[in-house]
């Protein structure tokens, strides 16, 4: 299929709630509501790299968690003009 639509960042918002995690146990990024966002499968094609498969799930991991910690800081954390701030659930 090809993709000839769209997206704005506040349509994005509309579909997921942030901050974003990552659940090992079935290789998603998901949600705050861990609806799966992304699905993380690179270690079977570091692995035919000749990468060990126990290393490359370890990469596949830490690459998931810097996806997460780049877009959490650049989207969660609120910003003054963010027209779609959502709020911590620790500070109400």
């Amino acid at each position: 299929m090809k993709v000839t639509e769209t997206a704005t960042e506040d349509e994005v918002f509309k579909g997921f709630k942030l901050p974003l995690k990552y659940d090992k146990e079935v290789y998603h990024i998901v949600d705050a509501d861990n609806n799966p966002v992304i699905a993380m499968r690179g270690w079977s094609v570091l692995g035919k790299k000749g990468i060990q498969l126990e290393k490359a799930a370890a990469i596949q991991d830490k690459l998931a968690e810097m996806m997460i910690l780049a877009f959490n800081e650049k989207y969660y954390k609120p910003k003054p003009n963010s027209p779609w701030k959502q709020k911590d659930k620790k500070s109400g």
